[in-house]
């Protein structure tokens, strides 16, 4: 029996007022329309599934359009392997933490990724990698932007931006603490930084 292909969907925006998505009913809706082994983690919108489709476009949209049907609103789906985050965790803890203006120690900072559809366009790569807000600062890598704010992640200017709309396709961010755990969980082990 051939295994089916794995995905993690990373939903944009549910569970914020009133966008309001039970984990339990969108399990029970991507299990009874077919999907399996569907498993979530938290309440922001991380699932895991397996299904026989091999395009990852074509499985995001036949997701975006269940969820639209069950749940009353489009909720954008962003696409990963099981093993994209372990991959991404591994590139991130090769990282040497940013210089912050006020200077921050790197245990204050609190570290993002932001998940793009697609690589990051040159345009929104350099404005990333330009940002220098006190207290923020940005790193492309990939189909992902690394963002560390030295303060709320509320307060901050960057997740707000317009240069966001350089992006191909709907992006959506967690916490480098989160991403790490969906990691763990269903992309393997991952080798943690030490010192």
């Amino acid at each position: 029996m051939v295994a089916m292909p794995s995905y993690v969907a990373l939903l944009r925006s549910v569970n914020v007022k009133p966008r309001w998505v039970k984990m339990e009913r969108l399990r029970a809706a991507m299990t009874d329309a077919g999907y399996a082994g569907v498993e979530t983690h938290i309440q922001s919108g991380n699932v895991y599934f397996e299904t026989t489709g091999r395009s990852p476009d074509r499985v995001a949209a036949a997701l975006e359009t269940l969820l639209a049907e069950e749940f009353g609103f489009q909720i954008p789906v962003i696409l990963r392997r099981p093993t994209d985050l372990g991959t991404l965790v591994a590139a991130y803890d090769e990282l040497e933490p940013p210089a912050m203006d006020p200077p921050t120690e790197p245990g204050d900072l609190r570290p993002y990724v932001v998940f793009l559809t697609q690589d990051a366009p040159t345009e929104l790569a350099d404005a990333l990698t330009q940002w220098a807000l006190p207290g923020e600062r940005a790193v492309v890598l990939g189909r992902h932007a690394i963002c560390w704010y030295a303060g709320p992640v509320h307060a901050a200017k960057l997740p707000t931006h317009r240069i966001w709309r350089s992006a191909v396709g709907p992006v959506t961010s967690r916490d480098l603490k989160v991403v790490r755990a969906l990691a763990q969980r269903w992309g393997g082990p991952v080798k943690r930084r030490t010192g």
